[in-house]
């Protein structure tokens, strides 16, 4: 079965076909209000029959079979717009135009063109996909991640797999490139706080310790003169011990001059 005939056998379920192809829950109430009805009417037909009376429910079931069938054949009727609708929709297609913008390097022109395609088909891989490129050539880091995450989830960006990755490797490089240039910055702003080598900066910290308190003598250095100072002293008193042991001998040499005129005299 073509890809085309399964697309159509979603039409059997009211409301399947939005919540397949696009994702839009607004066909989610529908879709359970089937399933819910299909169920009711199966339980009060086959297994509890004597909740309602036969009449009631051969109505409910004529009434439920022309709800189906009605709704049935507005999904087959709307299936295109909901599988391609920028292939059905009365306005043109500028897709085209916006990627020879996008090659001419006209950012906003191109992005500009790409909002009103995704205005018709919201889930468009290519147009998102190129979209998420302007972004990342204006410096809209974030906005193209986004982008590129929203491809990632929807169910048709499964074919578009390897220009994602090749988007999601051109936007790293671009975010490496970022921050690349903001560290150098900050690091000349770290090197302009620091204090510099300036001669007369210098001269004045000089100055400053020359006369700061901590260069005049302090009391433990004069302790430690007055230590050193004894030996000084020992050395004079040695000298004084030598001169009166001079004294002395020279006393005694005269006194022995002396003494033999007084034996004598004796």
């Amino acid at each position: 079965m073509s890809s085309a005939g399964k697309s159509y056998l979603t039409c059997l379920w009211p409301g399947l076909p939005e919540l397949w192809y696009r994702g839009q829950l607004s066909a989610l109430p529908a879709a359970l209000a089937f399933a819910f009805a299909v169920n009711f009417l199966l339980v009060a037909r086959f297994i509890y029959p004597e909740w309602l009376t036969p009449l009631l429910v051969k109505i409910a079931c004529w009434l439920a079979m022309g709800s189906w069938v009605y709704s049935v054949l507005k999904a087959i009727r709307r299936l295109p717009q909901v599988v391609s609708p920028r292939e059905v929709s009365d306005r043109p297609d500028q897709f085209c135009d916006a990627h020879i913008e996008y090659l001419r390097g006209h950012w906003s022109e191109a992005e500009a063109l790409l909002v009103d395609c995704l205005k018709i088909e919201e889930r468009d891989p290519p147009a998102v996909l190129m979209l998420a490129g302007v972004y990342r050539h204006t410096d809209r880091l974030d906005a193209a991640k986004n982008l590129l995450d929203q491809l990632e989830r929807m169910e048709n960006g499964d074919r578009w797999w390897m220009e994602l990755r090749d988007e999601r490797r051109r936007w790293q490089r671009f975010f490496d490139a970022k921050n690349a240039s903001n560290d150098p910055e900050e690091g000349e702003e770290e090197a302009s706080s620091e204090p510099t080598d300036d001669p007369e900066n210098f001269s004045e910290s000089e100055s400053e310790s020359d006369t700061s308190p901590e260069s005049e003598i302090n009391p433990d250095s004069k302790l430690s003169v007055e230590a050193e100072s004894p030996p000084e002293r020992e050395s004079s008193d040695e000298d004084s011990l030598l001169a009166d042991a001079t004294d002395e001998a020279i006393a005694a040499e005269m006194a022995g001059v002396q003494d033999p005129p007084q034996a004598r005299s004796a």
